[in-house]
This record gives structure tokens, sequence and C-alpha cells, in this order.
């Protein structure tokens, strides 16, 4: 697949416990025979990534174990569909996905010039190739972030300037404000570009069984128009 341009690395943030699941998310079938970060994955390049960084947490090891082509990229990237993955461990995942998030940017900052990120949580699927170009096109001088919202509501992924994932890296990740909604929150409105999208996977999050029945629905719907299969 050839990408239709060049897109800020997306950012996966896969360190929480999925205590409701009872399995690592990334581990979850929304198709059949795959692995859903696999899915993810695929997803991005579908969309016109060339460059994923996947930030693991609790139970790193089990998807180390399922996952061998991944746990390579731990030490060095390897590629996969077409575009480069990488992958981070946070150590303190205790803290929650903004510790992730600091980890994503302490990689980031040694090896990546890009200018900005996707942050894109595990149980979100990647959206389709003309979301990604609406916000990569949103992010203008000036502009710290770019949502997509569907129906007036916030989805992901949230595509951060690299000034903003700077200043976001002073934050201490104890800090009861150590959140991503609420360091956005805090920006000037004029500083964060909210976008309508039609793309329904934006706000589909699936943290239960009900929520992966109809992910399952939704993405067989979706993909099967789709060149993704």
């Amino acid at each position: 697949m050839i990408a239709k341009q060049s897109h800020p690395p997306l950012v996966i943030l896969a360190g929480g416990r999925s205590r409701r699941m009872g399995i690592p998310k990334g581990l979850m079938e929304v198709i059949v025979g795959e692995y859903w970060l696999q899915t993810q994955i695929r997803l991005w390049a579908c969309g016109g990534g060339l460059r994923a960084l996947i930030v693991f947490g609790y139970r790193y090891q089990e998807y180390l174990s399922a996952l061998p082509e991944i746990a390579g990229a731990v030490d060095a990237p390897v590629f996969l569909n077409g575009i480069e993955v990488v992958a981070a461990i946070n150590r303190n995942p205790r803290w929650g996905p903004f510790s992730s998030l600091l980890r994503a940017y302490q990689w980031l900052r040694e090896h990546d010039s890009s200018r900005g990120a996707f942050i894109l949580p595990v149980d979100v699927p990647c959206p389709r190739g003309e979301v990604l170009d609406r916000l990569a096109a949103a992010l203008l001088p000036g502009i710290d972030a770019a949502i997509p919202c569907r129906e007036g509501k916030g989805g992901h992924p949230v595509l951060l300037s690299r000034g903003f994932l700077r200043d976001l890296s002073v934050v201490r990740p104890t800090h009861p404000d150590a959140r991503l909604d609420r360091q956005i929150a805090a920006q000037p409105r004029e500083r964060v570009c909210r976008l309508e999208v039609s793309d329904p996977r934006v706000g589909l999050d699936i943290d239960t069984r009900e929520e992966l029945r109809e992910a399952r629905l939704l993405l067989a719907a979706e993909l099967s128009r789709d060149s993704f299969l």
C-alpha cells in the first residue's frame, strides 16, 4: 500500500489492566483470526500512516508472548503491513494512561522529529483515512490539539502538536490534573480545533463484551466496503 501522505506517527496506548475484559484489549479478536492490536496496525496503514509507536504497561509480557513480531519492536523498529512499528514499555503504569503518554513523548523526543503525534487508546478503532487527513490538515501553527467529534462528542485519535506534547511532559503523572482531557480543556479555545466527522469509529470505546459485539458488527460492515480485507 502506498500512503496518501506522511502523517505524524500514531501512538497506541496499550498499558491498562483491562479488568473488565479479562484479557489485554489488544489481544481481543474483533476481526476473527487476528489480534486487535494487529487490526489496529492494519487500519493505521490503510489510513495512510507510516509509523506507529505502541506503549505497553500492565500485562506487557502477555502482549510480547502473543505477538512475537511486535516483541522485536521493543529493541528496534520492525515493519508490519508496510509501516514502521516500534514499542516502548511504561514501567509505572499504575499512574494511568497519562504516564504512558509521557513515556511515548520520551521516545518521540529522541527518535522522531514530526510536528506532532496521533494519540489513540488501544480500545478505540483507528478511523478512516479521511479523518486522519482532516486532523493533520487542522494542526496549523498555533493549534495544540485537533480532535475528531461525532454528533458533538469528542473522540479519538487526538492529534497533539509537538509543542503541546513538550508542555505535557513537565506535568507530574501523580498530579490530579495528569489527564489528557483536563490538559486540553485548560488550553485557550482558539488553540484546540474540534472537527465534526461522520466516521463512527472515532466514538467507539471497547470496554465491555457488549461494546466488543458492537465493534464487530460495525467493523464487519465498514471494512467490507474498504480495501482492508
